[in-house]
């Protein structure tokens, strides 16, 4: 699938009567909660994956590869 086709795909997913929810899991907790709420998609914030790896913020992981 090339890259204009996911594009398209996660547009359409906008355009329907029921649209797409995309939930934002914070951590294991609420990953579990969205999970068992029958959610078939999460996300996760740059700010929990970056405090997940020992990062006080995000700006700390890009400063890393100036």
């Amino acid at each position: 699938m090339t890259s204009q086709n996911t594009a398209r795909n996660f547009a359409d997913l906008h355009r329907t009567p029921d649209p797409v929810i995309l939930p934002n899991a914070w951590d294991a907790g609420s990953a579990v909660l969205i999970a068992a709420a029958g959610a078939t998609r999460e996300l996760i914030s740059t700010g929990t994956l970056t405090s997940l790896r020992g990062y006080a913020g995000f700006g700390e992981v890009i400063g890393r590869f100036r």
